[in-house]
């Protein structure tokens, strides 16, 4: 509820300066008298001109009670500063996402009087949060100091009186950690939301006030992705915005360290499609390039793929992995493992069991966000087009024309590996479908391809 009521506040003084511009235009740009505006009852009254002819504003349009008809009238007023009282120099941003509209200009002068010239620019884009407003500030900050402010909020919620105002503020800081410019991995994440949960229970035990515990740090102290980070809780009951699945991008993006198919391990081969992972992977490493002996090469028919060996006398040797085939094998065997056992993972916290029902994402909000990038993820790797994004992706990123700094162990085609590469056929889906579910039969997984495919 303080959130909420916070929030209202902070809208609200949105308002009242939307209200202090609006107000200086109506009662400087236009001959209407804002003292009168509550003394007319009938609205029918009131019209007013909102077209402006060379710098002039027309008067009021009179409505004729007689014939009910809108006639403008004649006189025109100048638009006058002189007599304007002066005030002080503001900014004013107005931003409206129900009602878009046009840009508009408007000058509040040094001394000011509005004019014409100035630009007020109406966004958009929608009311602006607290969390937007402080977006600049979180970037420059350093996971050191955002830490050692989390542990100071950990020291006043052992010394005070009141903890859920304090487990919101470290909710937030922590959140923090993986916004800023240089954010923590992960896997690192996770076990920050581990040391968190196991120091906040262990205070609120010492404190005696709490009877509660899991509830409370599960409503008030994590976010639905920290949740499915540690399995805590209500998780399986709780759907996943779209901010945090970009939240999973930026930190991938920033951490992903391309010398090890191990670091695709991460929740992120739930949340994210696989080939953006791999694109993160190939524009990042330094262990794979192309020999690019001609233009426009095709990721079907190239060859000329390396890993890199060793580095002497500032000369990278490589060595060749035609088609990429090896790496594409090792990172299929890895993801199909990962992405099975997460499956019957998050499964089994449902269900209690890992057998096939026909209906089994409608119990579960995560299996409804969740389990459907997951599922896609896992036949993409079954098929051809794994192994020609992989190379797509290397030639994008990582292209070399360089013989002289770079030596290359073999230049020729595989003959034998050409033959038997494109002969491969995509993975049995069928042995997919017996991997994820026990006991699953073959009209059963007919059903579950149709869903999934």
């Amino acid at each position: 509820m303080e959130d909420y009521y916070e929030d209202i506040k902070y809208k609200l003084g949105l308002e009242k300066r939307k209200n202090i511009l609006l107000s200086y235009i109506i009662k400087y740009k236009t001959n209407f008298n804002l003292d009168t505006l509550f003394e007319d009852t009938n609205i029918e009254n009131c019209c007013f001109a909102n077209k402006f002819v060379d710098n002039c504003i027309p008067c009021g349009y009179n409505l004729c009670e007689e014939t009910k008809t809108r006639e403008p009238t004649a006189e025109v007023v100048e638009i006058s500063t002189q007599e304007e009282p002066p005030i002080q120099e503001q900014t004013v941003e107005i931003s409206a996402q129900e009602s878009p509209v046009q840009e508009q200009t408007v000058e509040i002068s040094a001394q000011g009087t509005p004019t014409r010239e100035q630009t007020v620019e109406i966004s958009t884009q929608g009311t602006p949060t607290r969390e937007e407003d402080t977006k600049r500030e979180t970037k420059h900050e350093d996971k050191i100091s955002i830490k050692k402010k989390i542990e100071g909020e950990f020291k006043s919620m052992e010394n005070g009186r009141y903890y859920r105002k304090t487990l919101k503020s470290i909710k937030k800081l922590r959140t923090n950690l993986t916004q800023i410019e240089f954010p923590i991995s992960l896997e690192e994440y996770t076990k920050v939301i581990q040391e968190h949960i196991s120091t906040a229970t262990n205070i609120l035990l010492n404190k005696k006030k709490c009877k509660k515990i899991e509830k409370v740090l599960n409503t008030v102290f994590l976010s639905p992705l920290e949740k499915r980070l540690v399995k805590y809780g209500d998780y399986v009951n709780t759907s996943l915005p779209i901010d945090f699945v970009e939240i999973v991008r930026y930190v991938i993006r920033k951490n992903l360290v391309a010398t090890d198919i191990s670091n695709f391990g991460n929740y992120g081969c739930v949340l994210l499609p696989i080939y953006d992972i791999i694109e993160i992977y190939m524009n990042k490493t330094q262990i794979y390039c192309f020999l690019q002996l001609s233009e426009n090469p095709d990721p079907k028919k190239s060859f000329r793929f390396y890993r890199l060996e060793k580095t002497e006398n500032n000369i990278k040797n490589w060595i060749m992995d035609c088609r990429l085939e090896r790496f594409e094998k090792d990172t299929l065997k890895f993801l199909e493992y990962y992405m099975i056992k997460e499956f019957r993972k998050l499964y089994y916290d449902v269900y209690a069991d890992n057998i096939y029902r026909q209906k089994y994402r409608i119990k579960s909000s995560m299996l409804q966000c969740d389990t459907v990038q997951l599922l896609i993820n896992l036949f993409d790797i079954q098929r051809k087009k794994f192994g020609n994004k992989i190379r797509e992706y290397c030639i994008k990123y990582c292209s070399t024309t360089d013989q002289t700094t770079n030596r290359f162990n073999i230049l020729a085609d595989d003959v034998v590996q050409k033959h038997r590469y494109e002969k491969r056929e995509n993975g049995s889906e069928e042995n997919l479908a017996k991997l994820l579910f026990d006991n699953i039969t073959e009209k059963e997984i007919n059903i579950f391809l149709q869903d999934i495919l």
